[in-house]
């Protein structure tokens, strides 16, 4: 099993915290378009809105050049997740 490592430190020790007093982890994803624009996430970044759950919060800000919205996305990011319908495969040579 691979250990995740996330490694975050808030301007202030008591800034990201959440009602229980345990840490928050957070993303920022920002698009100049609507809310419904596509952005990237990596492997990474989808492993550690598992590994924290409730804890993972992604902050999508989104209009930003016409006065930037946000909304907060608690959780697991794979409800977000569309279901693929192709594959990219690389087989590499023995």
């Amino acid at each position: 099993k691979q250990q995740l490592v996330y490694h975050f430190e808030p301007p202030e020790a008591n800034s990201w915290q959440s009602e229980d007093g345990k840490p928050i982890y957070i993303e920022v994803k920002t698009t100049n378009g609507p809310m419904e624009s596509e952005f990237y996430i990596s492997d990474y970044e989808l492993a550690a809105s598992r590994h924290f759950g409730d804890r993972y919060r992604l902050y999508r800000v989104y209009d930003f050049e016409n006065g930037p919205k946000v909304q907060v996305i608690k959780g697991c990011l794979d409800p977000l997740l569309p279901v693929a319908k192709t594959y990219s495969i690389k087989i590499n040579k023995k």
